[in-house]
């Protein structure tokens, strides 16, 4: 009785000029360059590599190897389905983690993320101090009641006002957060103005008493 020697069949698959770890399903009739199913576009009917796509479109971006390699597999990969794109190109789906500047996370504590453009001055916090507290649901305005507290509480909430008021209070999106911040302010500023003219007048009213 003869021994038969057990062989592994090893198929050779060429591989993508993109990707190195995928299989080719296709050849761009441009280039002849091997390309797996998430390497092409469509245009005009016919599909094109990530080079030969670009070079008619600037605005798409190519980083693509040129060399065409073959590789040793035990068992042949399983035919893969062309992606039809559309005349557009992807090479990774890029999940989105900037959740605060999609995302409304006003009123969810001191603990939720700020969206971009929120941390910046807040005047009107910085000139209607205890009011501007209230009305944004910011108690920790009222400070300024307590002697020498008062000196630096304002600049305080001028620095930190509009993220406190942003975590503390629902707001119904980024815009209309800043819209009633810029009402604020023009409160602060005219109720400001007013003051210096009123305590102009009295000195001048009170001067000639000192005289």
């Amino acid at each position: 009785m003869q021994n038969t020697a057990t062989r592994t069949n090893t198929t050779k698959i060429t591989q993508c000029a993109y990707h190195h770890d995928r299989e080719a399903v296709n050849t761009c009739p441009e280039c002849n360059q091997h390309i797996c199913s998430e390497c092409y576009g469509i245009r005009g009917g016919k599909f094109q590599c990530y080079t030969c796509f670009a070079k008619q479109d600037p605005k798409s971006k190519s980083k693509a190897s040129t060399s065409n390699k073959t590789v040793d597999v035990t068992e042949p990969k399983k035919n893969l389905k062309p992606k039809k794109l559309k005349g557009t190109l992807t090479k990774e789906p890029i999940a989105n983690t900037n959740t605060a500047s999609t995302e409304n996370t006003s009123g969810l504590g001191k603990n939720s993320p700020i969206p971009p453009g929120i941390k910046k001055w807040s005047w009107g916090a910085f000139l209607m101090g205890w009011i501007w507290g209230i009305g944004n649901k910011v108690w920790i305005a009222l400070l300024v009641f307590i002697p020498l507290v008062n000196l630096v509480m304002p600049f305080i909430l001028g620095a930190k006002g509009n993220e406190w008021a942003w975590q503390s209070k629902k707001w119904d999106s980024i815009e209309d957060f800043h819209r009633v911040q810029r009402l604020w302010m023009y409160w602060g500023i005219g109720l400001s103005c007013a003051a210096i003219i009123y305590y102009i007048i009295v000195l001048i009213v009170s001067l000639p008493r000192f005289l």
